[in-house]
């Protein structure tokens, strides 16, 4: 199988394609995540696809996501999104 290569999103276009992430209900949740990841922290979809939720940390209130060193804070703007995929912690 041959990877193809896409022309990079203009700015207009990430923004309305993230928008759809967070709003598209009929979308595989775990799609949606995966194209949020990619779409807010610039991270390819191979290293998406490895995180676990071991790399999900709670700090009070805060969802952190850990990219690398410091973790990222995760954007509170779908909240129900972000704790249905996440497990909580016990």
């Amino acid at each position: 199988m041959k990877a193809s290569r896409r022309a990079t999103l203009t700015e207009d276009e990430r923004l309305a394609t993230l928008r759809r992430l967070l709003i598209d209900t009929d979308a595989p949740q775990r799609l949606r995540v995966a194209g949020i990841i990619v779409l807010l922290y610039a991270q390819p979809l191979t290293r998406v696809v490895r995180l676990t939720v071991d790399e999900v940390l709670r700090d009070g209130e805060a969802v952190l996501l850990r990219l690398g060193e410091p973790p990222s804070p995760c954007r509170r703007g779908r909240p129900r999104l972000r704790q249905d995929h996440c497990p909580t912690p016990q």
